[in-house]
């Protein structure tokens, strides 16, 4: 039965979280109430930001912002964290009266100081005028699954994959394609570490309603 993680969670919103490898470490989003607060004397940088926190035995501590230069005053979400427990890739967006503009897919890496990188913007072949999101970097650590409106796709937002070129760069995306996608909403895609099975979750028609969870091979 889930339970609820006391010192982490607040009476405001919790959400997006990723775990490094030894399950020591969570990195999460939380966002600033319509009052500016992130709960419980918590401090942010504006919009939603990323915030980690450490496992002692059964306890996690006390979440903590992690600051400058992976937070700034734009909206920093969806976290998802290599499996070398170092690298982290993350959204970043600003945050416009109507809503988010510019969502990219940005990569920092932890340096042997105990602090993360300068965030770098990944290139043109992953990131578009449209909007990246919901990234995830599968275990091998050289394959990059995300979900785009910019790229062509099949209508709504489609799911994505790019692999790591010799030289380190991203090749081109490539679009999973029917039936993974669908003329409806599909993102969110986690892939299982055997690299066998995949979940997503999308808003196509024969679910319950709004977005559903699905799983293929």
């Amino acid at each position: 039965i889930a339970q609820p993680i006391t010192t982490v969670n607040t009476l405001d919103n919790e959400g997006a979280g990723t775990l490094t490898p030894d399950g020591r470490f969570i990195v999460f989003t939380k966002c600033a109430g319509v009052d500016g607060s992130y709960g419980k004397g918590l401090k942010g940088m504006g919009s939603c930001d990323l915030f980690i926190s450490r496992r002692i035995g059964d306890r996690w501590t006390p979440a903590e912002n992690l600051g400058s230069p992976v937070n700034t005053r734009n909206w920093e979400s969806q976290p998802s964290m290599g499996s070398d427990g170092r690298t982290l890739y993350f959204i970043r967006a600003t945050q416009a009266a109507d809503g988010l503009k510019s969502m990219d897919i940005y990569v920092t890496k932890l340096g042997e100081d105990g602090s993360f990188s300068r965030p770098e913007r990944l290139g043109d072949n992953i990131n578009t005028p449209g909007q990246e999101e919901s990234v995830q970097i599968h275990p091998d650590g050289r394959t990059l699954y995300f979900s785009s409106d910019g790229h062509p796709g099949m209508g709504g937002e489609d799911i994505f994959v790019s692999r790591m070129q010799p030289d380190g760069s991203w090749g081109k995306a490539q679009n999973l394609g029917y039936p993974i996608n669908t003329g409806a909403v599909d993102n969110s895609v986690l892939v299982g570490t055997e690299g066998q099975v995949a979940y997503l979750a999308s808003d196509r028609s024969g679910g319950m309603g709004d977005l559903d969870m699905y799983s293929f091979v």
